[in-house]
């Protein structure tokens, strides 16, 4: 039985190839709140999943140019953790065109993106 000294933090995986960015949003959740845990590829992501249970899913679309499959990683996820809010996080602007609720997305955010605005989506799905 694990002992909490204080209230128990909402877990955020934050799968994205990009050391940079896994960085800036483990410096950014963390002091809000969140406790993080990283993944650089979605391998290692869905192996994380299968060892321990997460809050909500940040998820790179892993490819560089825009397309049906740029969805895939962020489909995958949700299988593998289903009820749990994925959002996918792309640098390309047609991103921003799709209703994430059509692709079972809990929310887009494109590269650049504002912390405040990550902040507010986590707290509208209740993290």
């Amino acid at each position: 039985m694990r002992h909490q000294a204080g209230p128990v933090r909402p877990t955020i995986l934050i799968a994205d190839p990009e050391s940079a960015v896994t960085d800036m949003l483990t410096a950014a959740l963390e002091p809000a709140g969140y406790a993080t845990v990283t993944a650089s590829t979605l391998e290692h992501a869905l192996a994380i999943l299968s060892a321990q249970a997460v809050d909500g899913i940040l998820v790179n679309t892993f490819v560089p140019r825009w397309s049906d499959a740029a969805l895939a990683p962020a489909r995958e996820l949700r299988k593998a953790a289903p009820g749990v809010p994925v959002i996918l996080i792309s640098p390309d602007l047609e991103a921003a065109e799709l209703d994430p609720h059509h692709e079972g997305l809990a929310g887009i955010l494109t590269k650049p993106f504002a912390v405040p605005d990550l902040l507010l989506l986590l707290q509208q799905l209740g993290l």
